[in-house]
């Protein structure tokens, strides 16, 4: 099992934050990439402080992470008790999906 680089309370706060990054890249590409002046303002008054973070994940335990591929997650770090696990989906060593 595995932690993600942020202490996310709950699996909720995960999808959403994924859901974040998405809707960000989405509107990023759908105004040429936030060069045209309304994409921008769209950008800045939804997500003032940029692109949410990328989550990476490490294990604290034996073994390592796959950069790509399928990897199980817990939360929230110990020594707090344990109250979800997901399986999630890495891409370049980075979290693109989680279930």
């Amino acid at each position: 099992m595995a932690y993600t680089d942020h202490n996310f309370k709950t699996k909720k706060a995960i999808k959403d934050h994924l859901a974040a990054q998405k809707r960000y890249d989405d509107l990023s590409a759908a105004n040429g990439g936030a060069t045209m002046q309304l994409g921008n303002v769209m950008l800045q008054k939804e997500f003032p402080r940029g692109r949410p973070a990328d989550i990476t994940v490490y294990n604290p335990g034996l073994g390592t992470v796959p950069q790509d591929g399928t990897v199980y997650l817990e939360g929230p770090h110990y020594p707090a008790a344990h109250t979800w696990y997901a399986q999630g989906k890495m891409q370049n060593g980075v979290l693109v999906s989680v279930k």
